[in-house]
C-alpha cells in the first residue's frame, strides 16, 4: 500500500525496466507523463528557488552573483546526520564542503602537545 512504480520511464522517456502484476485485487492512481513531468518540473523550480535563496543568506557565499549560487545550489546533495555522528574528522580528505541547512554541530580541534 503507497508504493508507487514507473517513474523513471516517464522521466527519461525510456521503456518500463519491469513489470508489474497484480498479487491481489489492486487499485491503482495513474497520471500520465505530461502531467507527471509537469508537476515534477513545477518542484524543481521551487526547491531551486529555496536552494538558491537559502544560499544567498550564507555570509562565506554572500558575494557571488546569483548565476554562481544557482550552479551550487545544482550540485548540492542533502546529507543528514543524526546527533552525536561524525561529520567530518580532523586530519581527514578535505574532499567536501558542507553548509548546514538545519541543527547545530559543535567543532573540535585537538590540543598541540608541546
Amino acid at each position: 500500500q503507497g508504493g508507487a512504480f514507473g517513474e523513471l520511464a516517464l522521466l527519461h522517456g525510456e521503456a518500463r525496466l519491469a513489470t508489474v502484476r497484480a498479487t491481489e485485487d489492486c487499485e491503482c492512481w495513474a497520471l500520465d507523463r505530461d502531467s507527471f513531468r509537469k508537476i515534477m518540473m513545477s518542484t524543481g523550480r521551487q526547491d531551486m528557488h529555496d536552494r538558491t535563496q537559502f544560499l544567498s543568506r550564507v555570509q562565506l557565499l554572500h558575494d557571488l552573483a546569483h548565476f554562481e549560487r544557482f550552479k551550487i545550489a545544482e550540485a548540492m546533495v542533502v546529507r543528514n546526520f543524526e546527533d552525536g555522528e561524525m561529520i567530518v574528522e580532523e586530519g581527514a580528505a578535505g574532499n567536501e564542503f558542507f553548509i548546514i541547512q538545519r541543527g547545530s554541530c559543535n567543532c573540535y580541534k585537538k590540543a598541540l602537545k608541546l
